[in-house]
């Protein structure tokens, strides 16, 4: 069984990159992160895509702002 980790994000230019890290070293067999930034206005995006490329990690960026709440929810549906 494949185990989805979901990790919502917004403006977290400067702990994104401690948090994947601790996640993709997680021992957890069987295992996809991904990354839903939530529009972030401070390079968030910026340092996932330079940084953590190598990694297998998916960025999903949002088109709008949709708050904590409901990108997590819509986001754990959609991998059911």
């Amino acid at each position: 069984m494949k185990i989805s980790i979901v990790i919502p994000c917004y403006n977290e230019k400067n702990t994104i990159e401690k948090i994947v890290a601790a996640v993709c070293t997680a021992p957890i067999e069987n295992k996809e992160i991904i990354v839903v930034d939530d529009c972030s206005q401070d390079g968030t995006q910026a340092v996932l895509k330079e940084r953590l490329q190598t990694r297998n990690v998916e960025l999903c960026s949002c088109a709008d702002r949709w708050g904590d709440y409901c990108y997590t929810n819509t986001w754990g549906l959609i991998l059911r």
